[in-house]
């Protein structure tokens, strides 16, 4: 099995999620999935969701993962999850 090391667990978990729901390896999601342009669309899409552009459903939607997940990344990147 591909291993790859990353100091940053948010970004490593998100990863490792992607990889579980794709059936491609970590290391080859890592190829295509740059991590600062990562935070850069998550960041975009926080502010979009906190201005009322969309639901947090459809943005897990849009980074590919569950919404229970999205509640854990918010979380973890210290990012709020209402926008009330």
């Amino acid at each position: 099995m591909d291993k790859i090391t990353l100091d940053d667990t948010i970004f490593a978990d998100y990863l490792q999620y992607r990889a579980g729901q794709s059936g491609q390896t970590v290391v080859e999601l890592s190829k295509h999935i740059n991590r600062d342009e990562f935070y850069e669309t998550v960041y975009a899409l926080h502010e979009r969701f906190m201005a009322g552009e969309f639901s947090l459903g459809y943005m897990a939607q849009l980074l590919g993962i569950t919404k229970p997940d999205l509640y854990h990344l918010l979380d973890a990147m210290e990012l709020k999850v209402t926008n009330v």
